[in-house]
């Protein structure tokens, strides 16, 4: 089956797969350069109240002699420390310098705000003045876990664009939290995805951008339940794979 719509393919934390690091400044200059549609990126708030671009929680992981939680650390501290990559020098970027890069484009931005404490330092309020400063709003999606986030960035702003990421089955706890939660995508585990799934989306008139699909069998699944956009960590795959669809589609 070949897809009535364009999927739009959002590249996972910046283009990874030739080796520049998740969230580095070259791995986001690479989504604008090979032409991706999008890019989900993460955002966390310092110990000095400001937006740095890294996924986890600690630094051990990701960066190569950084220790210890990125929130007790200055943007200063932080910018000093090196990502890890056998390909590229780079260091933890600012929300500013990412936003920098996508500003003259018509990207699909998605900012995943990471927040284990939610009411800490007001994380929402200071991502949606990034994104007006920068003239992002009208291509930015914010998402969470966390529907607390959610629900305080569309108090901070009602026409934000915002997702709610969640994984094949609700906790509890978020599924209490989330009740009557309305947003504008649903950003599911990619496992989770079918068919009624695409018809309830499109009945609450949400978008649908399943996480994380890397496979060519999951991504020509995605193409036959004709979701809106994948997240993947292999965008170069899921475009050699939905343009020959395409193309098919006008021979």
């Amino acid at each position: 089956m070949t897809p009535r719509k364009k999927i739009l393919i959002m590249a996972h934390r910046g283009v990874t797969y030739s080796g520049f690091p998740e969230n580095s400044l070259p791995g986001f200059q690479a989504v604008v350069d090979e032409g991706y549609d999008g890019v989900e990126l993460d955002v966390r708030i310092t110990k000095d109240k400001q937006l740095v671009v890294f996924h986890d929680i600690r630094l051990e992981r990701l960066t190569d002699n950084g220790r210890g939680m990125v929130r007790t650390k200055t943007l200063a501290e932080l910018q000093k420390l090196k990502l890890k990559s056998s390909v590229v020098e780079t260091y933890i970027p600012s929300l500013v310098e990412v936003l920098n890069i996508f500003k003259h484009t018509h990207l699909l931005i998605n900012i995943e705000i990471k927040s284990e404490m939610p009411m800490r330092g007001k994380i929402e309020q200071k991502v949606i003045d990034c994104v007006y400063h920068h003239g992002l709003q009208r291509q930015t999606v914010i998402s969470s876990f966390n529907p607390l986030v959610v629900k305080k960035v569309q108090k901070i702003d009602p026409t934000m664009r915002t997702g709610f990421i969640y994984e094949k089955r609700l906790p509890n706890f978020n599924q209490k939290l989330a009740k009557g939660l309305i947003v504008t995508s649903w950003h599911p585990n990619f496992k989770a995805v079918n068919a009624l799934l695409l018809e309830k989306a499109g009945a609450a008139g949400c978008k649908l951008y399943p996480w994380t699909v890397n496979e060519e069998k999951d991504l020509n699944r995605m193409m036959e339940i004709e979701v809106d956009g994948v997240i993947t960590d292999f965008p170069n795959l899921a475009k050699k794979i939905f343009s020959k669809s395409n193309h098919s589609m006008h021979v």
